[in-house]
């Protein structure tokens, strides 16, 4: 006999694993919780999305209407691995005081760009030697303002074909010595540069 799958039921047990898992579900995870396998769970699942209970935010990924998630947690799902950098963690750090209207990550993987109902992501390729200088924190990886810096000024001499002004960046914030130590990953252009803006505070 078929088993029909109401939408209280849907609740309850989205309820009770916004408590235990979070806001972001994996389609597995909600097929174990549900007992709904294949056609039945994917029917299932279009059923509660209708009602505004989940939202499809990536290939078998879903958000969870009765659970709190932020962009950022989204962002570490999405562009698994990925770090957060960049303008967004800069301004995080108190280095820019302006607060970007995207959040800008740093993947080895492929560059794109994802629209979200919690915000916009941009994932910036970043290659494997220079995937580093970040630290985890309630399960977000994100750049320290020197390894931020060095993130910011490399992507936009690569992409822009100059390095952005760089006289409203709180300098007294940055460690000189961890920014040179890192920028040896770097070319010698961003050093060069680097070398310029810091001898001259």
């Amino acid at each position: 006999m078929k088993r029909y799958f109401t939408i209280d039921r849907w609740v309850d047990i989205l309820r009770k694993a916004g408590r235990e898992q979070g806001g972001l579900l994996r389609a597995a995870s909600l097929s174990y919780l549900s007992g709904l396998k294949g056609f039945t769970l994917r029917k299932a699942l279009m059923r509660a999305q209708e009602k505004d209970l989940i939202e499809r935010v990536g290939p078998g990924l879903y958000l969870n209407r009765f659970a709190k998630v932020t962009l950022e947690e989204l962002a570490m799902a999405l562009g698994k691995p990925c770090y957060v950098s960049f303008e967004s963690a800069l301004s995080y750090h108190g280095i820019v005081s302006q607060e970007p209207l995207v959040l800008t990550c740093a993947t080895a993987q492929k560059p794109k760009r994802k629209t979200t109902p919690l915000g916009e992501i941009v994932f910036r390729h970043i290659a494997q030697p220079r995937f580093n200088g970040y630290t985890e924190k309630g399960g977000i990886l994100r750049a320290g303002p020197e390894k931020a810096l060095l993130d910011w000024l490399y992507w936009s001499a690569k992409t822009r074909g100059g390095f952005p002004a760089a006289d409203e960046l709180n300098w007294d914030a940055l460690d000189k010595e961890k920014i040179f130590s890192l920028a040896k990953e770097f070319p010698k252009s961003t050093q060069e540069f680097l070398k310029k803006q810091l001898t001259s505070l």
